[in-house]
């Protein structure tokens, strides 16, 4: 089994102690996810591409749950993630390119103290759109 494997499968087991958590079901609800609806599971060096593309795959309808597992910090976070606008003057702007991984993201994300942010993911279609990434919950294991 790779590490890889290994680590998705760790933040599978991490993400089911959260759901079944009084705490991780207000979260998920408060966030718009309905029961029966999928959660993605990264890792923090998935692309941006690699994560938007499972997105349209798996997760159709917006928004989106994703828990990212940062191996190094053996924690993973929970995003949502739906199309937003950089529009709204209270939400940080980020451009990215589609080869970014998601930790990156979240690094930035974590370096400028913003809980949310509106992502602009250069190419392919469909990410040629702005995404909101707003982080809900972590977990440590």
């Amino acid at each position: 089994m790779t590490d890889d494997v290994a680590a998705r499968r760790h933040a599978a087991g991490l993400l089911m102690r959260m759901v079944k958590s009084d705490e991780g079901r207000v979260m998920l609800a408060e966030s718009g996810h309905r029961s029966g609806e999928a959660i993605i599971i990264v890792l923090d060096s998935d692309t941006l591409g690699e994560v938007f593309g499972r997105l349209v795959d798996e997760a159709p309808a917006p928004p989106a749950i994703v828990a990212m597992y940062r191996k190094d910090q053996a924690r993973l976070v929970i995003w949502s993630l739906e199309p937003g606008t950089s529009d709204d003057q209270a939400c940080a702007s980020q451009d990215a390119g589609h080869s970014s991984t998601i930790g990156m993201l979240y690094d930035t994300m974590v370096g400028n103290k913003m809980r949310q942010v509106d992502l602009s993911v250069t190419s392919p279609a469909p990410m040629n759109t702005t995404w909101r990434a707003r982080e809900l919950a972590s977990a440590s294991a």
